[in-house]
């Protein structure tokens, strides 16, 4: 029980940390410090009872001890009339031993009390070795033709998150999937890059299935914008190379590349781009949008086969989305781009578009042809969008 509540306990301290902007704005560090307060009276509650059984038990060992040596002492010299040296040299004896026993008693309860937190690490460590992915299979270092997935079905526990869902991804083309939140978007992102297996169903590569290829090397032919973008603390630069070696002036020119095509130019000059600009912790030195667009030029830089713009372009303003959509736009037949989005402007030059609804593929085509459709779900987003 300790072990686990120090778990716990370190997990929301953890968290706090992590979430400190938004407890510090919404003024709610007392919620925290309450549970943090109730957490820790629990643990020295756990902690009391811990020292009241080991001390007891030490305790009574030793009185025990103590009155089995006096007894044994009477006995022998009082009752039965032997001489007290050689009793006391026994006695002596006796007592060291009890006295080991003793110690023995003490040293297996304090086992005993960091045992939880063995359990916890030995079944942490079970489960990993369970779960873990193994490195097999073809290696694939590019893809010629497409990705396609075959009724492909995923669940959560007992909840369905996508049903039937048959999609290809032609080599070189920009398809978009949309929908509402929770429609199954981002978890079929996760079964393209082979994060998830499909709970039944086939994806293909080229004709392999995923079953048969190295994960691994699946997924460098990927680069992933997520909308909660990851950034270092570190300068821009290495934030964009991800401390990438080798020739330092190719390396800085596709530095300046990508960082022009994600128009980071905007916002930082060429040498803060090179050298000199941080971004502070988690990216606080520079807004929203600004984190997108770095992270937006480190998944250029790395000119993956296959890009993938998961809600990319969400914390971005009017003037910087268009900015952002042209530099895609100028990418295409050159790259695969998958896009998910909920603002629609983002996937209005798509290839094909695939809508979900409740994890299903309710529609697909080219942006016109959906349009088209006046009681369709697509246009209706549309219009709720004023696009």
């Amino acid at each position: 029980e300790t072990s686990d509540q120090n778990a716990r306990l370190n997990e929301f301290l953890i968290q706090t940390i992590q979430n400190y902007k938004y407890l510090k704005t919404t003024a709610t560090f007392p919620i925290m410090f309450r549970k943090v307060s109730s957490s820790l009276g629990t643990l020295v509650s756990l902690q009391v009872k811990l020292g009241v059984i080991k001390w007891t038990l030490k305790a009574i060992l030793e009185i025990a001890a103590i009155c089995m040596v006096l007894l044994l002492f009477y006995i022998e010299v009082v009752i039965r009339g032997h001489g007290a040296d050689s009793i006391v040299v026994i006695c002596w004896f006796f007592f060291k031993t009890l006295n080991r026993v003793t110690n023995f008693n003490h040293n297996w309860n304090g086992f005993r009390a960091t045992e939880g937190g063995l359990i916890i690490v030995t079944t942490a460590i079970k489960d990993l070795q369970k779960y873990r992915e193994r490195i097999i299979g073809k290696s694939i270092r590019s893809f010629s033709e497409s990705i396609e997935l075959t009724n492909v079905c995923f669940s959560y526990d007992d909840k369905t998150t996508l049903d039937n869902v048959n999609v290809k991804i032609p080599k070189n083309r920009t398809v978009a999937f949309v929908g509402e939140s929770g429609a199954g978007k981002s978890t079929l992102v996760d079964l393209l890059t082979g994060i998830l297996k499909p709970s039944s169903g086939s994806i293909f590569i080229d004709g392999t299935n995923y079953d048969e290829v190295d994960k691994n090397s699946l997924r460098q032919l990927f680069s992933y914008v997520a909308q909660d973008v990851t950034i270092f603390d570190d300068s821009v630069a290495n934030n964009i190379t991800l401390w990438e070696q080798g020739d330092e002036v190719e390396i800085r020119e596709r530095l300046q590349e990508a960082a022009r095509l994600a128009h980071c130019s905007q916002f930082l000059s060429e040498d803060e781009v090179g050298d000199k600009a941080r971004t502070g912790d988690r990216g606080v030195n520079f807004s929203g949008g600004q984190q997108q667009r770095i992270a937006i030029a480190r998944e250029l830089f790395r000119n993956p086969d296959i890009l993938i713009l998961d809600e990319a372009t969400s914390a971005l303003d009017s003037n910087s989305e268009l900015l952002i959509r042209q530099s895609i736009d100028g990418l295409k037949k050159e790259k695969t781009i998958i896009i998910i989005a909920h603002r629609l402007s983002t996937i209005k030059n798509s290839d094909y578009i695939y809508v979900l609804d409740k994890g299903s593929i309710v529609e697909h085509g080219i942006y016109d042809q959906l349009i088209k459709v006046t009681e369709s779900r697509f246009r209706k987003m549309v219009d709720a969008q004023k696009l």
